[in-house]
């Protein structure tokens, strides 16, 4: 079933008459509306889901550089420093 471009202006000359034809016509339109709808739904679904893993492995990197330094030294009883604070 081909969708009707309805859009330029030859779109009265190129519409079918019968109501049948054009119902199926919107119907098809519908569709393939309700479709891109629907894809982009999932689209942003997935790069909201993407963001929050890479937020929670930042976090988690995070974590572990604060632990490591807090092993190295912490055992000596020395302050962790940030990196790349030369003023200790």
């Amino acid at each position: 079933m081909a969708v009707i471009n309805c859009f330029g202006p030859s779109s009265m000359a190129a519409a079918p008459d019968d109501i049948a034809a054009l119902k199926a016509a919107l119907a098809a339109a519908e569709r393939e509306r309700d479709e891109a709808v629907a894809d982009a739904a999932r689209a942003k679904a997935a790069a909201s889901g993407a963001e929050a893993l890479i937020a929670h492995l930042t976090l988690e990197i995070e974590k572990l550089k604060r632990e490591a330094l807090w092993d190295a030294f912490g055992e000596e009883g020395a302050s962790p420093r940030p990196v790349g604070d030369a003023t200790r």
